[in-house]
């Protein structure tokens, strides 16, 4: 992946958090960004580990 490229998770609809698995097969966490995290879901966020930036819209 380029320096300049970054992964932009518009929605995450898997069983288990997408972010741990991109991780995991060597991307940088600060190439890895939420896009939007529905109101429902933001009391979550803290559990999910490795969360770089989050829109909340």
């Amino acid at each position: 992946m380029g320096e300049s490229h970054c992964i932009l998770i518009q929605c995450n609809d898997t069983e288990e958090p997408i972010v741990t698995k991109l991780i995991e097969m060597g991307i940088s966490e600060d190439k890895i960004s939420l896009g939007f995290i529905h109101p429902q879901h933001r009391e979550y966020l803290g559990r999910e580990a490795n969360v770089v930036a989050a829109g909340t819209v």
